[in-house]
């Protein structure tokens, strides 16, 4: 196949963190910085013509709620959910984000992420109420799912809402120790994003991607979270360039094997100087590497259509 990138971003902001009580440093209180940074973004692939796929947890499109949701979830899945309005709880209401991703003039997609940040995908019943309450807030975003946090998902329901592609992990790494071996590995010279062509599973066409994210790097500061302290002894240039050359590698090696890479992050992994400094640079060169070679940028969607 010709050479293929594909871009994802998680959008989902406070429902990332809402069952956990581990990642709420990483988001800014009132989400302004992410909301700038998603801006900059899309001005940036306005001006490469870089189509991106959007990964938004559905809930994030109401203005506001009463806080009852009456779903076959666990008890307590909704405590968080403020029943507010987003002037007052914007971490948890967003609509103006999902309508500025579709005003631009650049043709990005709307993928779903569930309505509620649901890692029980692999319930048939959960999924399914999911997908509903998503296809009554916007039926465009029912063609891609991304599972949040890699859940194994239950492909029957995908394709009964009319589903066409997810993204999954090329490899997972198993073990929390695994895990952690695998994103200081980052730091090595050579190491790149996975590059697999996508397949058609169970009448659902998958596309790979690293498990950790791959368009921000693990050795810089994450949204409002400092790098992990091993790093912070590195000058900050070395490593934004080291991220830079990890991406190209991933594009130069999909041309190379005539294969397809998917890059991936969440919004606030991005929502930083020192991070969002390397991926513009790597998209303003990917647009000049287009127009010189045979690469394709689609979205999640598009790479359902070609493998089709």
């Amino acid at each position: 196949m010709t050479a293929t990138v594909t871009f994802s971003i998680e959008v989902e902001l406070g429902w990332g963190f809402h069952d956990i009580p581990v990642g709420d440093d990483l988001l800014t209180d009132d989400g302004k910085r992410e909301r700038g940074t998603l801006n900059r973004l899309l001005d940036n692939l306005d001006e490469t013509s870089i189509p991106f796929t959007f990964d938004v947890v559905g809930h994030l499109c109401l203005a506001a709620c009463s806080g009852t949701h009456d779903g076959p979830h666990p008890a307590g899945w909704f405590e968080s959910d403020p029943g507010s309005t987003g002037d007052r709880h914007p971490r948890y209401y967003a609509p103006e984000m999902v309508t500025e991703i579709k005003d631009r003039p650049t043709d990005h997609e709307v993928c779903t992420h569930t309505f509620s940040h649901s890692v029980r995908t692999d319930d048939r019943d959960e999924l399914d109420w999911e997908l509903d309450r998503v296809a009554e807030l916007d039926p465009g975003q029912l063609s891609s799912f991304v599972a949040p946090r890699h859940s194994d998902t239950d492909y029957r329901t995908l394709a009964d809402h009319g589903i066409e592609v997810i993204r999954v992990p090329a490899q997972h790494p198993g073990s929390t120790r695994a895990r952690k071996l695998n994103t200081a590995s980052r730091a090595l010279p050579w190491q790149a994003p996975p590059i697999r062509d996508p397949s058609v599973v169970n009448d659902i066409v998958e596309t790979y991607s690293s498990f950790e994210p791959s368009l921000t790097s693990p050795l810089l500061p994450n949204g409002a979270r400092s790098a992990p302290l091993p790093f912070r002894f590195m000058p900050v240039g070395t490593r934004q360039r080291h991220q830079l050359r990890y991406l190209r590698r991933g594009v130069k090696r999909a041309i190379e094997h005539d294969s397809a890479v998917h890059y991936w992050t969440h919004l606030y992994n991005l929502a930083n100087s020192e991070q969002f400094g390397p991926v513009v640079s790597f998209l303003e060169w990917l647009a000049e590497k287009r127009s010189e070679t045979n690469v394709r940028i689609a979205t999640m969607s598009e790479l359902a259509g070609l493998v089709r």
